[in-house]
């Protein structure tokens, strides 16, 4: 699956190389993709010396016992100093909003039957994080980008853990990327 989508970015990458530059950005963070989660960004200037961002992820894994899913909305509004628009240094507030479901299956002994029972326990959680981010992007000859950037923010949210409920808080890091993309 990740090869289809990187396979479909790049070939929509190199098509749209007749368009005028700089006026969209797409990439992918190249540090939740090896962590095994789809994802990519979609920037385009707003107003000014700003742009709106819009973003998306998809995570689908099965690591030993416990399966994974969720997926990610987010959106961003980032001012660019400089005012080079989708490249050098930006700054800006964050949303985003994640829903993530888990499944641990394991096995237990009956001890009145000495047989093994398989027991399945769930988890799901919803979480909305507002951020601060900052970082800087490079766009190379034909468009191709690089990008970093950091983040911190406020999470809340619920986790429901075999039926019982909890409210969920924190504040700490929200962004840590490294991005590669194209720019049209």
């Amino acid at each position: 699956m990740k090869k289809i989508i990187l396979m479909l970015v790049m070939g929509f990458c190199i098509t749209n190389q007749i368009f005028s530059k700089e006026k969209n950005l797409i990439t992918t963070d190249l540090l939740t993709l090896t962590a095994g989660v789809l994802n990519a960004r979609y920037e385009k200037p707003f107003k000014n010396n700003s742009t709106l961002e819009f973003r998306g992820a998809i995570l689908s894994q099965n690591i030993g016992d416990w399966k994974l899913n969720g997926f990610g909305l987010g959106a961003g509004y980032y001012f660019y100093p400089n005012k080079n628009l989708l490249k050098e240094l930006f700054y800006g507030p964050s949303v985003n909003l994640s829903i993530v479901n888990a499944e641990y299956t394991y096995q237990t002994v009956d001890i009145n039957t000495m047989t093994l029972i398989k027991t399945t326990d769930k988890a799901s959680g919803t979480l909305i994080s507002l951020g601060f981010e900052v970082g800087y992007k490079w766009i190379f000859k034909g468009g191709y980008t690089l990008g970093v950037g950091v983040g911190v923010g406020l999470g809340i949210g619920e986790i429901t853990v075999a039926g019982s409920k909890l409210n969920y808080g924190s504040t700490g890091l929200s962004r840590l990327s490294l991005d590669i993309g194209y720019a049209w």
